[in-house]
């Protein structure tokens, strides 16, 4: 469709969203989804503008970037929220995959200070920027888009969540927000740090009641989303209890049927899966 540079607002609107995408190179999270590849936890590509942002590289993430014909060199921002292996095992490849030759540093790292200084300094010298991150910095990634970190209580662990904030170029007020809130256990301030965004993308390990230290079950998150209120909320990062290569079951489909049920229709509730895109356009039917 060809668009008029003189066209009205809606033509504008197009080609603002057109690229935003979620790329899910897996949705696992957790011991045995890393060691199995069952659910694959390559992480999430977040598309832009014509660039991307690789969030929390994990065990397999070039591989299935490969194999999904993702354009590596488009990759701009690595970001790790946290210094665990199913967030964090691809990095080293991945900065490598982002040059067409060594000999300039390209790129920008965004993380924890224990991530950043666990990274060899081989890998550190091929980046052009590292930026130390944590709850309350925010970054300007471009003209457009600013980035926030969020709170996270994993335990111990230095982490953080996100928060991109979108600006429409020819403003127009199309502007959008989307979260992720990486793993965490939902904390009393857990609503109002991400509330009435567009998108939420919420790690969520277990099913139902079946809760975990410093991560979110089911349970856990539907009244911490009925407080926040996005407009639509993926789940990702799922463990072994939703669904493992020792079993034929798959409770996935039942318990988003059961948040949605719970929730109500104020916030469309997503299970992404591998290999998924997510067009923000039709997210957010703009």
């Amino acid at each position: 469709m060809r668009i008029s540079k003189n066209n009205s607002s809606v033509g504008t609107k197009m080609n603002f969203f057109i690229d935003h995408e979620l790329i899910f190179l897996g949705t696992g999270g957790g011991r045995v989804h890393s060691s199995t590849q069952h659910r694959k936890t390559g992480g999430i590509i977040y598309v832009f503008n014509s660039k991307q942002v690789h969030i929390d590289p994990g065990p397999g993430a070039i591989v299935y970037l490969n194999k999904m014909k993702i354009d590596r060199f488009k990759t701009k921002w690595v970001i790790v929220t946290h210094n665990h292996t199913d967030h964090q095992n691809d990095v080293p490849i991945i900065v490598e995959s982002m040059h067409k030759s060594l000999s300039i540093p390209i790129g920008t790292l965004i993380s924890t200070q224990d991530y950043i200084l666990s990274l060899n300094v081989y890998y550190r010298n091929l980046l052009t920027e590292i930026i130390p991150f944590m709850a309350g910095k925010s970054v300007q990634l471009d003209t457009h888009t600013l980035l926030q970190a969020t709170k996270v209580d994993h335990g111990s662990t230095e982490g953080f969540g996100l928060i991109f904030y979108q600006q429409d170029p020819a403003g127009l007020s199309k502007s959008y927000q989307i979260g992720f809130t990486s793993d965490t256990e939902i904390y009393n301030e857990f609503g109002e740090t991400y509330k009435n965004l567009d998108i939420l993308v919420a790690n969520v390990l277990r099913p139902s009641n079946k809760v975990c230290r410093h991560h979110a079950c089911v349970d856990e998150l539907i009244p911490a989303l009925k407080d926040a209120k996005p407009k639509v909320c993926v789940l990702t990062h799922f463990g072994a209890l939703f669904d493992s290569p020792d079993s034929t079951e798959d409770l996935i489909g039942d318990q988003v049927k059961y948040m949605q049920k719970s929730i109500g229709g104020a916030t469309k509730i997503i299970a992404a899966e591998d290999g998924m895109h997510l067009y923000l356009k039709d997210l957010m039917n703009v």
